[in-house]
């Protein structure tokens, strides 16, 4: 931590690595160094990992351990496209999200620091072209979440310019997308269940439901078509929206009994 927080914390990084002490504490990164990337990218993933790091203020240590660790995924999944004849990482997010919590967990770290950092590993890929719909940007915040909002766009741009090519493109998907975050939350629209206009212990009341996964399921669908249309965040119409979904549900259920009955 005291490496990450200096202005160059590659040159302490690549110093460990050479003297074998990563190997020691960490020997899920050295397997970075050497793995030859695809034809997006002009470095292996250990120098590409680095440039992420510096290309962060060593002012965030929490991101700047998610650049850190935001490729560890990579050496894991690489594989060979049989179309292109290049390399491809598929998941590579999702399998890294898991080496950053097994690696944090081993080394201490303290749940609030973990969890979020393990969180931006799995999100920090963003795919954003301007054919997104409200609703698209919608359902990405409420996937990343209002709290790691920032900290996920910053981390996409150091991504990005660590590429090592001409990403002018790239960075301005980025800012356009910030843009319609930033119009979207000033529109003050709902993006998690406990923005709805109906709460859990509500929908028990009016619908005379007992505490359990029902209501979940509820709120779940209420919030979906919430994301879709966020003019459908009243309150009577969402109970009344809810009555339905309860009443499908139901009747899918009944459905699914009486033909398991009738085999």
């Amino acid at each position: 931590m005291k490496a990450l927080a200096a202005p160059l914390a590659s040159r302490a990084f690549s110093i460990m690595l050479e003297e074998g002490l990563l190997e020691i504490t960490a020997p899920e990164l050295v397997s970075m160094h050497g793995c030859v990337q695809n034809r997006h990218h002009r470095y292996d993933v250990w120098k590409h990992t680095l440039c992420a790091v510096d290309g962060i203020s060593h002012k965030s240590l929490r991101l700047r351990l998610a650049a850190l660790l935001h490729d560890v995924g990579k050496p894991v999944v690489r594989d060979i496209s049989p179309k292109t004849g290049d390399y491809t990482f598929h998941d590579h997010e999702i399998q890294g999200s898991r080496l950053a919590d097994a690696i944090m967990r081993r080394l201490k770290f303290p749940n609030n620091l973990r969890d979020p950092v393990v969180a931006l590993v799995r999100h920090h890929i963003v795919v954003y072209n301007a054919s997104w719909t409200d609703s698209a940007v919608r359902r990405w915040i409420n996937r990343v979440t209002q709290e790691l909002l920032g900290d996920i766009l910053e981390l996409a741009r150091a991504d990005v310019a660590a590429k090592g090519f001409e990403v002018e493109a790239q960075v301005q998907a980025l800012a356009e997308l910030e843009q319609r975050v930033n119009f979207v939350l000033a529109c003050k629209q709902a993006f998690t269940i406990g923005d709805l206009a109906v709460s859990g212990k509500e929908l028990m009341e009016e619908l005379g439901l007992a505490p359990g996964p029902t209501i979940g399921m509820l709120l779940r669908g209420l919030l979906d078509e919430v994301l879709e249309a966020p003019e459908h965040n009243e309150r009577e119409r969402l109970l009344d929206r809810a009555r339905e979904l309860l009443k499908s549900s139901a009747c899918g259920a009944a459905d699914s009994g009486s033909k398991s009955l009738q085999r």
